[in-house]
């Protein structure tokens, strides 16, 4: 039993870990993400890797989400075929929407929400692993209003029990991600920090933590 259609499936992304293709799940417009077979390693292997971390991103969404971190509602998963099942999301990514000059709405208001989206799972002691514009949607309907809904996608790399150093690292991440993505836009990287301190449950632990990882991380462009 398959409830969803393959057979016009549009590819919508494709990175080194999975494909996305925008589908039809019994009548309804979905997102179906399959992950890359790895020809590198040797099947028993490669299986038993995609298992656990198809198996960790549904339950990491799945407990998240109940937490009240925005996130795309699971409908169906398939490990024999690889695939995770997800609702459409009607939107665009921050990536996108930043290139295409931002339109609707403040960099100012959609970087509040990003701040408070991470600050939320981050309160849950979750991490992302790859907090990249791309993995961030904001809601089609909610573009134009003063608090737009962001939506975190694709936590193939999240992981739980995260302490603050993670959670400093996850920061990290996105902070270079943006700058080294999008040029200027260290103000809008400012403004999601500043938003993430407001919701932040360990703001002083993790702001510290950001400092050193900081400082690591410039330690090492000097080394190269």
């Amino acid at each position: 039993f398959r409830p969803f259609e393959m057979q016009n499936a549009q590819i919508v992304s494709q990175g080194a870990e999975a494909k996305v293709y925008l589908a039809t799940f019994v009548g309804r417009k979905a997102a179906v993400k399959e992950r890359v077979v790895k020809g590198y390693r040797h099947p028993d292997l490669d299986t038993k890797i995609t298992n656990q971390r198809m198996k960790q991103e549904v339950r990491t969404i799945a407990r998240v989400s109940k937490l009240g971190v925005p996130t795309p509602n699971i409908l169906f998963v398939d490990l024999e075929r690889r695939t995770i099942v997800f609702d459409w999301i009607e939107g665009t990514s921050v990536k996108n929407w930043l290139e295409s000059g931002s339109p609707n709405n403040s960099r100012e208001n959609v970087a509040k929400a990003i701040g408070k989206c991470l600050a939320l799972l981050h309160n849950t002691d979750t991490i992302h692993g790859d907090l990249t514009s791309s993995n961030m949607m904001i809601s089609s309907h909610t573009l134009t209003q003063t608090e737009p809904t962001v939506i975190l996608i694709d936590f193939g790399l999240s992981s739980g029990n995260a302490n603050d150093e993670d959670k400093a690292v996850d920061l990290y991440v996105m902070e270079r991600a943006f700058i080294s993505t999008h040029g200027e836009c260290e103000e809008m990287v400012e403004n999601i920090l500043k938003e993430y301190e407001l919701h932040s449950s360990r703001r002083t632990e993790i702001q510290g933590r950001l400092k050193e990882v900081r400082l690591r991380g410039r330690k090492r462009t000097m080394l190269g």
